[in-house]
């Protein structure tokens, strides 16, 4: 039976002043949290300070001894295997936490379909910080991290937890991402929960980390597909309704890996803010084109985007239509081939 709101599962390897900044910090602004501290082969001052900690909060802190460090990953699922709220929140220790940081992130996983939940983070970009508005204050993620991160107990019981055969990172993550969409859930992002983060320490050889990530890479690849950019061009011809079902496919792809920049017209762009139809997954980015020069705008645009992404596949919105300065475009129903299945296979 669950006792708290949530349990803050926080994995522990030394770093003692950032880690007592953490925890003071989920202490002030969630003391009706459960503390999950996992001490991941420390010295004996780690120790003795998260037993200080420990004391302080009582039967609110449960900390767990691997007795070697174990990596970060394993750390984490012995520290969700001991979870028994209905939400176990990831933070680690070079993050602080903020006034609401937690109400924020349950707020957005009361969604019955919400499996991962993230906060915005202070070295968030200003392009995401910019998708937000007062109406709008939850979006579609792909990109996760294991600095502060919300898992759903139904979710996770599922799945027994992050693979511990990827990298402690970027595939490990994603890999969950595309789980939870296989089972029917989405990921998500919310601006109502603030953290700041401080550097992430990175441990080992460069060479040997760089060599796991690759090794990860591919076994993801293996199992997901590889993800793409593709730059899709809309002209003016697009009604509400053709917008939204378009939009539709765009996101059903995003939640698969896949990254899409949209460059349409002023018309269209008002459309979408005036009807709601607009892509609400952050792997979208909507580019309004210049009413004025909107081929020179459109030229400088792809140059640009060429330049961040050189295999984007360049889009255009049926098989009859134009892309502005672009030879060789395909059409948008042609993604809707590129089928993953249910069991993580990629079909061609």
């Amino acid at each position: 039976m669950p006792t708290s709101r949530a349990d803050i599962i926080v994995p522990v390897w030394n770093n003692i002043f950032e880690t007592s900044a953490c925890l003071t910090s989920i202490r002030t602004y969630s003391p009706d949290a459960r503390l999950v501290i996992i001490n991941n082969g420390g010295s004996r001052e780690t120790e003795i300070m998260l037993e200080e900690f420990a004391e302080i909060l009582g039967e609110n802190t449960l900390i767990l001894t691997s007795g070697r460090n174990i990596g970060l990953v394993p750390a984490i699922n012995m520290g969700l295997r001991y979870s028994e709220s209905n939400f176990a929140v990831i933070v680690r220790p070079h993050v602080t936490v903020t006034e609401n940081w937690l109400d924020g992130l349950l707020n957005a996983a009361q969604a019955d379909d919400a499996a991962i939940v993230t906060p915005l983070f202070s070295d968030s970009s200003n392009l995401l910080r910019s998708r937000f508005t007062k109406k709008v204050q939850i979006f579609e993620t792909f990109g996760i991290t294991f600095n502060t991160l919300l898992l759903k107990r139904e979710f996770i019981l599922s799945e027994n937890g992050f693979s511990e055969s990827l990298d402690g990172g970027e595939y490990c993550l994603k890999d969950m991402v595309q789980r939870a969409r296989t089972k029917g859930y989405r990921t998500l992002s919310t601006p109502m929960s603030r953290v700041i983060c401080g550097v992430e320490p990175f441990f080992g050889s460069e060479k040997r980390r760089m060599a796991l990530i690759s090794k990860a890479a591919g076994l993801y690849r293996e199992k997901w597909g590889a993800e793409r950019c593709y730059t899709l061009y809309l002209d003016s011809h697009e009604s509400a309704d053709e917008l939204k079902l378009m939009f539709a496919l765009l996101n059903e792809n995003a939640r698969k890996g896949d990254r899409f920049n949209v460059l349409l017209h002023r018309k269209q762009f008002d459309i979408c803010a005036g009807s709601g139809t607009s892509p609400m997954h952050t792997s979208i980015n909507l580019i309004k084109l210049s009413p004025f020069f909107p081929v020179r705008d459109m030229n400088r645009q792809i140059s640009a985007i060429k330049k961040a992404e050189p295999s984007t596949i360049f889009l255009k919105t049926r098989e009859n239509a134009f892309f502005p300065g672009i030879e060789t475009s395909i059409p948008l129903s042609a993604i809707t081939s590129r089928h993953f299945s249910d069991r993580g296979e990629l079909d061609d």
